[in-house]
């Protein structure tokens, strides 16, 4: 059954799920607590206990440059893009300019990419009506990343910028009307502050 509900069509009651394994290709050269378990072993149980199956399976993307632009600089996009397949001595020095608080491989910038465009995606699907809600299992995380700087395992703000694309009308079904804005929620569950997600979101 449809539902028209100011502008947000209903169309099903299923949960939506996003993920993709070459986000478990970001990985430190030395032990780190942001390793690629951290995705490998929510996807595996989410599998085994059959909760996949039950969702709708919504496919995987990498973030366009419009969507990274919405809540990044184009200086600080250009910055991480040099990291793609970079060397380890390159990789090194970028994560000296961060004074060690991130860390860069050749797939840092792939799995940031993908991220994103996952969660957006996500967003997209519950607002154009294919489901009712959405789970996107991603990483790296985006909640301390800032408008010109990566931080605290951070470099792509996913949540925010997806809240930002949602709120101001960018996203399906409200890409007809851009002037017309919603209201999102941001429920932010860690012991630490998301700093970039505030930055990012303060004064719109």
């Amino acid at each position: 059954k449809n539902m028209s509900n100011n502008n947000l069509v209903v169309l099903k009651e299923e949960v939506g799920f996003v993920y993709d394994e070459r986000m478990e290709e970001h990985e430190a050269r030395y032990d780190h607590v942001e390793q690629p378990d951290r995705h490998k072993v929510c996807v595996e149980a989410m599998k085994r206990l059959g909760v996949t199956e039950r969702c709708v399976q919504i496919k995987s993307r990498m973030a366009t440059s419009e969507e990274i632009l919405t809540g990044h600089s184009k200086e600080y996009a250009a910055l991480l893009a040099t990291s793609a397949g970079s060397s380890e001595r390159y990789c090194r020095k970028l994560e000296e300019k961060y004074q060690h608080d991130v860390y860069f491989c050749e797939n840092t910038h792939t799995a940031a990419l993908l991220a994103l465009g996952c969660t957006v995606e996500a967003t997209i699907k519950v607002l154009d009506g294919t489901c009712r809600h959405a789970c996107a299992c991603v990483r790296p995380p985006g909640h301390h990343a800032t408008c010109s700087k990566a931080m605290g395992f951070s470099f792509f703000n996913n949540v925010a910028i997806s809240a930002l694309l949602a709120a101001n009308g960018v996203i399906p079904p409200l890409q007809q009307a851009k002037n017309k804005r919603r209201k999102v929620l941001v429920v932010d569950f860690d012991i630490h502050h998301g700093n970039g997600t505030q930055d990012m979101t303060y004064n719109d």
